[in-house]
């Protein structure tokens, strides 16, 4: 029997002597973050699927795991022989989580759950269809469970508002919205409101916390042993009052200073929720933190450029040494490209950490959206094909994301295809003209439209938000099917577009853009025009891209672009690198 199946004839056994029939369990935080700590990796344990996002249903004779098409390979592969099926939980055609549950349990019988890692809206989705208990001693069967993080909290010194500049301009956003006080539990959110970073999750620079705001206290939950004298002191200074992050509940249910308390229920486990809905009347509404933390301000927009600059020199440093390990047949593997990049990356006296774990995925590989090199996957990248390759960076005044897609050698006809329809997308999206009204869908049905005409799509939204020096994934904007608000001027969010075929290669072409006023703002409602200023300045794989496919326009984009691309780099490079991306980047 092999170990997912013994932790789960564990886990049945459990769910037989407590009499319950099923368990939940998700992978997210209390915090319903995506990216979370080793601690927070239950669903890992008794699954094995390594995938940021999906949960796992297990009932006394079946088990199934939900997750999106990014990981439907991934999912495939990493869930064979645990007997566990896995569910494609953005199919019109398969069902829901609860609908799947309710054909498996009999009225009564009860579901167990850690009602902590569950949305409230979740929550009520599965308890119109089964009976479901705030439950976690299931939990305790993880008998190697690693210890919560005790990473120290650093101040953020970037070119932003002050902590209380920020806190005042809430305080009018509370009082807009006719509400007592302001419960954060989003981990990002707290970071930024604070200026505030830590070390909890791996590259996502945040603390594990709570925090209140009303009209003349904030209460900051948080571990003791994560204040160094520093941050102490700031937070004195600050009027921000310490409190244990282990008494959050008892702490909850013994204040009486508000009536009306503003929450974001996609951010407020089910938990939380119920101990503030015993007491107050909530306000269901993203926050303004979430809204003002997208748009960045120019001063961080500027350094936002700055730390562009820094990572392309990196990734011109690591195209030309990955050629020319080719060009010399030397053996190179994907870990070997994915150290080389980083290396290059650590030379910058800036640079902090990664902003996510680096997909470095060479031919087959590639059509796995979030594949991770390991010891195990690791192969060889060979002179031909594709490699393509996703990463990102914090460094001290920004953070990045970028993907390209590398032709190593000869490629077929079909790859340039491919190669060519995504970058045209990814350019249609960069030129777009929009307004402050536009829905976002639009958007990004410009970046999916070249692939369509060739009967292809791929199964990811275009854009994400990127944060600064805070989640690479941010919320408060997005560029999806289903994403109908609007993009507002100072977001930052990539522009992505991806084709990946099953068994032989992926691309995805990714550069991150800001939201730019076409003209200058005005008071009021009134529609403002708006642009994308790219950001990015890594060179794009000319040998890849079949000319006969690109408009004229589109020659001259890609042509300005790497002009672009050399002016900003060329005075951190040496002579010799600056030649080699001279005829990598050649006019088409």
């Amino acid at each position: 029997m092999n170990l997912i199946k013994q932790r789960l004839k564990a886990l049945r056994t459990w769910l037989t002597d407590h009499a319950y029939h099923a368990c939940i369990i998700p992978q997210t935080d209390p915090h319903l973050s995506e990216y979370v700590e080793e601690y927070d990796k239950a669903r890992v344990y008794f699954s094995g699927f390594t995938g940021s996002a999906g949960t796992l249903v297990v009932t006394l004779k079946e088990a199934a795991l939900f997750t999106d098409s990014r990981y439907y390979v991934q999912a495939e592969q990493q869930l064979a022989e645990t007997g566990i099926d896995w569910c494609k939980s953005d199919s019109e055609n398969e069902p829901t989580l609860p609908l799947w549950l309710s054909k498996r349990i009999e009225p009564g019988q009860k579901v167990a759950a850690n009602a902590y890692y569950f949305a409230h809206k979740e929550w009520q989705a599965l308890e119109q269809t089964v009976t479901i208990e705030h439950q976690n001693q299931f939990e305790s069967l993880w008998q190697e469970r690693p210890s919560l993080s005790k990473a120290p909290c650093v101040l953020y010194q970037g070119p932003t508002l002050t902590c209380q500049e920020k806190i005042a301009k809430l305080r009018q956003a509370m009082q807009q919205q006719a509400v007592d006080a302001c419960f954060v539990t989003a981990l990002d959110d707290i970071a930024w409101l604070l200026n505030i970073r830590g070390g909890d999750v791996a590259y996502v620079p945040v603390v594990r916390s709570y925090l209140w705001v009303d009209s003349v206290c904030v209460k900051w939950w948080v571990d003791s042993h994560k204040i160094t004298p520093p941050v102490a002191q700031y937070l004195v200074q600050n009027n921000i009052q310490v409190c244990s992050y282990q008494q959050i509940e008892q702490d909850l249910q013994a204040m009486t200073s508000a009536q009306r308390v503003w929450v974001d229920a996609g951010n407020l486990n089910q938990r939380i929720h119920a101990l503030l809905q015993a007491k107050y009347t909530l306000f269901h509404k993203t926050l303004w933190i979430t809204e003002a933390k997208a748009c960045k301000t120019l001063p961080e927009l500027r350094a936002i450029e700055q730390v562009m600059v820094y990572d392309a020199v990196a990734w011109v440093r690591t195209l030309k040494w990955l050629h020319t390990k080719l060009a010399d047949k030397e053996l190179i593997s994907e870990l070997d490209f994915k150290d080389a990049l980083i290396a290059f990356k650590k030379q910058h006296p800036l640079y902090l950490d990664e902003s996510f774990e680096p997909i470095v995925a060479y031919g087959a590989h590639g059509a796995i959206v979030h594949y991770e090199a390991t010891k195990q996957s690791n192969i060889p990248i060979l002179p031909q094909g594709f490699l393509l390759v996703d990463a990102g960076s914090h460094y001290q005044y920004g953070t990045t994301d970028v993907t390209r897609t590398i032709a190593c050698g000869a490629i077929t006809e079909q790859q340039k295809q491919v190669y060519t329809a995504v970058l045209q997308g990814m350019i249609s999206l960069a030129e777009a003209q929009f307004t402050n009204q536009t829905p976002s869908a639009q958007l990004d049905s410009l970046a999916r439209q070249p692939l369509k005409e060739m009967q292809l799509d791929y199964g990811h939204g275009t854009g994400h938000g990127i944060g600064t020096v805070l989640s690479v994934h941010e919320a408060g904007a997005r560029i999806s099917p289903k994403s109908v608000k609007p993009l507002q001027v100072g977001m930052v969010l990539s522009d992505e577009p991806g084709c990946y075929l099953k068994d032989q290669f992926g691309v995805r072409i990714e550069n991150m853009v800001a939201v730019k006023a076409s003209k200058s703002e005005t008071a009021g409602n009134e529609v403002l025009p708006l642009h994308f200023q790219v950001l990015t300045c890594i060179p794009l794989d000319c040998s890849a891209i079949d000319v006969s496919m690109l408009s004229n326009s589109q020659i001259a984009w890609i042509n300005a672009y790497h002009r672009q691309v050399c002016q900003k780099v060329e005075p951190f490079l040496t002579t010799q690198e600056y030649n080699w991306l001279k005829t990598y980047v050649y006019e088409i």
